[in-house]
């Protein structure tokens, strides 16, 4: 049985989309069978991120409707190995929580890890899915607004039974502003009272996911969590 694996931020533009392709990738190269699954309804990017714009025909929505198989709503891309499924394009799409207990439950018998990508925020989806997954990865920045956001939604995963998680402090730059609320990766860690499992560096350039990033520190750092994913035994490197 899969590890179900939901990956939440309390704010947008925390580069959790982006955290999650890469560790879908690092996932799949290590020879796992990966499904990520798009959730952000009405608000897709996975394809364009994996320029699978073309091949997608049916998505989460499709599936849970009942429309199609899951099987047939999943995209695999070529250069990885990772399979994807995209968000619902309906923006007020509302999935039945038994449709989704029989995704999740087929999900989990033909994958290694399935990397749910949530909405920014807290929704009627994610408080579902935080039911059925066994652990949260909580993606934010170093600074004062986002952190308290990650705590935020951190209590509400736990509200919703999501007790094991996580945190993934991304974009963490090379020096830290002086004199702000965030002095260091602690008051993060604090703010948000989660387990830190990996900090990635600020690298404005970061590539698509697909494309081999080995000579970055992002990459190196993002390789490192999904070892971690993985139950390896790996130093935790703290960029600031």
């Amino acid at each position: 049985m899969a590890e179900l694996i939901l990956i939440s931020s309390g704010k947008g533009g925390v580069g959790k989309t982006t955290v999650c392709a890469h560790l879908g990738v690092a996932l799949a190269r290590r020879g796992k069978r990966t499904l990520l699954v798009e959730t952000d309804a009405g608000f897709r990017t996975m394809d364009l991120l994996f320029a699978l714009e073309e091949t997608v025909v049916f998505d989460l929505g499709d599936v849970l409707a009942g429309r199609c198989p899951p099987a047939e709503a999943v995209v695999r891309h070529p250069a990885t190995g990772l399979s994807l499924i995209l968000a619902p394009g309906d923006p007020v799409f509302g999935a039945d929580a038994d449709a989704l207990g029989r995704f999740c439950a087929w999900a989990g018998a033909q994958y290694d890890c399935v990397l749910f990508d949530g909405s920014a925020g807290f929704g009627p989806l994610q408080r579902a899915l935080a039911a059925l997954c066994g652990l949260g990865l909580v993606v934010t920045l170093p600074e004062a607004a986002a952190a308290p956001a990650g705590g935020r939604v951190s209590g509400l995963l736990r509200q919703s039974g999501l007790q094991r998680q996580r945190l993934i402090i991304n974009r963490v730059p090379e020096q830290l502003p002086r004199g702000g609320e965030i002095r260091d990766l602690d008051d993060v860690i604090n703010t948000v009272g989660v387990q830190l499992i990996g900090a990635v560096p600020d690298e404005p350039q970061l590539r698509p996911p697909g494309i081999s990033m080995g000579d970055r520190l992002a990459g190196h750092e993002l390789d490192r969590i999904a070892r971690r994913l993985l139950g390896d035994e790996v130093d935790l490197v703290l960029f600031r």
